[in-house]
C-alpha cells in the first residue's frame, strides 16, 4: 500500500488485553481487518463517512474528459452524469484491502495513487490539453450540451480558455471505522472463545 493511503487501527491497551487472552491476536485481527474494510467500501454507498455526507461530484467531470480527449478516447457518458462520489469504475472501491502490521495493529489501505487525494483532499491539476484538444472537446461537447444545465455548460467552457485546469478535490475519507464497532467484535469474540461460544457470529 505505499503508493496510496493507509488507515490503522491501533488501540494498545485493548489488543494488549486480547494477546494475554489468546496466544496471539491474529485470528480476531484478521476478522475485525474484514469489518473494517467492509466498512469502508460501504461508504461508497452511503456516500457519508460518520453521518457527514460527502460533497457531490463536480458535473461534468473535466480531468476526466481531457484525459479520456488526449489519449484519443471519446468521454463516456459517466463524464457527465450526476452519478454518485468516487464510483466513476469502482476500482478505488474494490481496492481497499488490509494487512496485519502487528500482533496488536491492523492497517486498511489502497495502493491506487490517487487515493490520497480523494481521502484528505487537496488541489488537483490537470494535464496539459493535447494539440487537437478544443477541436475533439467542442466536436464531443455539441453532442451532449442538451444533458447540461445552464451551469454545467458554463462550468464545460472553462477547458476552452485555458492549457490545463486545476480545481479543489474536497475531502471524502472513504477510509473509516469507528472504534465502537471494533471494539464491541473484540468484546464478542472474547466472549464467544471463553464463555462457551465458538467465536463470532454475524
Amino acid at each position: 500500500m505505499s503508493d496510496g493511503i493507509i488507515l490503522e487501527l491501533k488501540d494498545k491497551e485493548f489488543f494488549d488485553e486480547l494477546k494475554v487472552a489468546i496466544s496471539g491476536a491474529s485470528p480476531i485481527l484478521k476478522f475485525l481487518a474484514e469489518d473494517a474494510v467492509q466498512y469502508s467500501q460501504a461508504n461508497f454507498e452511503r456516500q457519508s463517512t460518520f453521518g457527514i455526507k460527502w460533497k457531490p461530484r463536480a458535473v461534468p467531470n473535466l480531468h476526466g474528459i481531457i484525459n479520456d480527449i488526449n489519449e484519443g478516447r471519446k468521454p463516456p457518458i459517466r463524464r457527465i452524469d450526476p452519478r454518485p462520489a468516487l464510483i466513476d469504475t469502482g476500482m478505488l472501491r474494490r481496492s481497499i484491502t488490509y494487512e496485519l502490521s502487528s500482533t496488536t495493529s491492523v492497517r486498511i489501505g489502497t495502493n491506487k495513487p490517487y487515493a490520497k487525494v480523494h481521502q484528505l483532499g487537496g488541489i488537483v491539476v490537470s494535464k496539459k490539453k493535447a494539440s487537437n484538444f478544443d477541436e475533439q472537446y467542442i466536436k464531443w461537447l455539441n453532442t451532449v450540451k442538451s444533458r447540461l444545465s445552464k451551469t454545467q455548460l458554463a462550468r464545460a467552457g472553462r477547458i476552452l480558455s485555458l492549457s490545463q485546469i486545476s480545481s479543489m478535490m474536497p475531502a471524502r475519507p472513504f477510509l473509516s471505522y469507528p472504534e465502537k464497532e471494533g471494539k464491541e467484535i473484540i468484546e464478542e469474540y472474547l466472549s464467544n472463545k471463553f464463555g462457551g461460544g465458538s467465536g463470532i457470529n454475524r
